[in-house]
């Protein structure tokens, strides 16, 4: 919840205390408050008040139509603006459901701009020129967002679990909420039974995979939130990917998700299995595997009052990999594979670094 707080520059934090009778006016804007104290007044609230995400979904984009002036946001190495079809941009969006919005972000080259939510603290972002995942994360965060989360966020985001933990948002990839504040009837300050406090990082060294293997792909294939990712333990994550059908003009939605596991090596079913082999080269490997009731086919029945549970098995004829991309390949079509490859550098590299800023892996 939003309150009123004065700066107290011997504690360097904000206090509530001489602040009395504090009273929002939403639609002037207003804020009224009695205080008897003199400095910097301002409303603030949790860092972790949009954590965790209840779900997220990274979807190519076709766009036919160039923007006249170029590709923005693509540069050569002399700082020129690179003159591309519309056919070859490189475009992404990115869509967060918090416990309260849902954020929609474009990538276009290495530039992002906000597309969602509609809201009046946003009118001045959503009419903005795109510009750098850093920058875009920040003016958020001024508007009162913050989709930047640090280890220490970690304890006090919420942790969705049950019914409320929502599974990739809306399978047309579009916002599940026509990206205004959620009207579930659920208040994020308040929790419920199906939510608890806090989430479990995932290990840095895997953390920094996810996003670099993610983002080679994402020219080409859509991936989404897995409700499995918060069981696993920091060791491992769980995503939801298949091959969009954005530059076929087929329906995307005829094609399934596969569930894929992302797994440090040290703590794979193989290292447990078979300890005395030692260790992979490569720290990070990845599996399409039978999955559960959330995409993949092959629930199972675990202890727990007949709950499903992850199944990690592998699909049949299935390898791990180091690299994502070989590991689908394996289910692909060439065309998407090749896609995936010749993706502009830079366009995977904003949207790594939206992802490292954003952490939906850890905080989802």
């Amino acid at each position: 919840m939003s309150q009123v707080r004065c700066w107290d520059p011997e504690l360097s934090s904000w206090t509530s205390e001489g602040i009395e009778e504090a009273e929002w006016q939403p639609a002037k804007r207003v804020v009224r408050v009695h205080t008897t104290r003199v400095g910097a007044i301002a409303v603030v609230q949790d860092r972790a008040r949009d954590l965790s995400y209840l779900s997220w979904r990274l979807t190519p984009i076709y766009d036919p139509d160039p923007l006249s002036e170029g590709v923005e946001g693509i540069d050569d190495d002399n700082g020129d603006a690179i003159d591309l079809s519309g056919n070859s941009t490189p475009e992404a969006e990115l869509q967060l459901e918090t416990p309260r919005f849902v954020i929609r972000l474009r990538i276009r080259g290495t530039k992002c701009r906000l597309l969602g939510p509609d809201l009046p603290e946003l009118r001045g972002l959503l009419n903005a020129p795109s510009m750098g995942a850093g920058r875009l994360i920040m003016e958020l965060e001024r508007a009162g967002i913050c989709l930047s989360p640090r280890d220490e966020d970690a304890a006090r985001a919420v942790s969705f679990v049950g019914d409320n933990a929502s599974n990739g948002g809306s399978d047309s990839g579009g916002n599940a909420h026509g990206g205004e504040m959620r009207q579930s009837g659920d208040d994020p300050d308040n929790e419920s039974n199906n939510s608890r406090k806090g989430v479990t990082v995932k290990d840095r060294v895997l953390e920094e995979t996810l996003c670099r293997e993610v983002a080679s792909v994402a020219a080409a294939f859509e991936i989404k939130s897995s409700r499995w990712n918060g069981t696993v333990g920091d060791g491992r994550a769980v995503f939801e990917v298949r091959e969009t059908g954005a530059f076929t003009g087929g329906d995307g939605d005829s094609i399934d998700f596969k569930t894929t596991i992302m797994e440090l090596d040290e703590v794979s079913d193989s290292a447990h299995d078979a300890p005395d082999v030692g260790l992979a080269p490569c720290p990070v490997k990845c599996a399409l595997i039978n999955g559960g009731a959330d995409g993949g086919s092959g629930a199972s029945v675990g202890h727990g009052g007949g709950k499903s549970e992850l199944d990690t098995t592998r699909l049949p004829a299935e390898e791990t990999h180091a690299y994502l991309l070989k590991c689908l390949s394996m289910t692909s079509c060439a065309e998407a594979t090749e896609r995936a490859q010749q993706s502009c550098c830079r366009f995977r590299k904003a949207v790594e670094q939206l992802l490292r800023i954003t952490r939906p892996f850890s905080f989802s």
